[in-house]
């Protein structure tokens, strides 16, 4: 990142790139619908005292804004695989939700022009709804500060593959980032 960078944490966990970005003094504008993960992402701020770095925000990015329901697959601190609106994983493949939250959507457009927040970068990161975050974005995709976007996606996917023609027409620039050997749901960086 470029210094004193604005960072979009989108599907922010327990906020361990919001963390990162925030102690490399970059500010951080964190979204994670999930309560309890929500709960130990402020937590985690707290206790590294970034609360002046990290804006966190208790909502799913999507491609409308609306109230439904985030698909559980366990839940616990720190658990992934949940998705909003739909149960649908990063496989296409429906998954038995162990319970059902209640929670709300905005388009990441609608969100960074409410806070204006000028976004540099950008980190995706939720279990197979991708391409939703996506299409709520066709704003942020076309402004001239944003770099790059770090995505977590299935290449193999119908969806997969409308993600990265949509991305690819701003961002020409990709490399797939495998976390462990013949891994299928690779993080891809889209730079311009």
């Amino acid at each position: 990142f470029e210094e004193n960078s604005l960072f979009v944490d989108v599907g922010a966990n327990v906020g361990i790139y919001s963390l990162y970005a925030a102690k490399k003094n970059h500010k951080v504008l964190a979204l994670e619908p999930e309560s309890l993960n929500f709960s130990c992402l402020n937590l985690n701020i707290s206790d590294n005292k970034l609360n002046k770095k990290i804006s966190a925000f208790p909502i799913a990015a999507d491609e409308e804004n609306k109230v439904s329901v985030l698909h559980i697959r366990n839940l616990k601190f720190g658990g992934s695989g949940n998705t909003f609106g739909r149960n649908v994983d990063s496989f296409g493949k429906a998954f038995e939700a162990s319970f059902k939250q209640g929670s709300v959507s905005l388009k990441l457009d609608d969100i960074v022009n409410e806070l204006n927040f000028n976004v540099n970068y950008v980190k995706i990161d939720v279990d197979g709804n991708e391409l939703k975050v996506v299409r709520g974005m066709s704003k942020t995709l076309k402004d001239k500060n944003l770099k790059s976007i770090c995505i977590e996606l299935n290449p193999e996917t119908s969806e997969g593959k409308e993600i990265i023609q949509i991305l690819s027409k701003d961002f020409p620039n990709c490399r797939k980032i495998p976390w462990y050997k013949n891994q299928v749901v690779v993080d891809h960086i889209f730079e311009k």
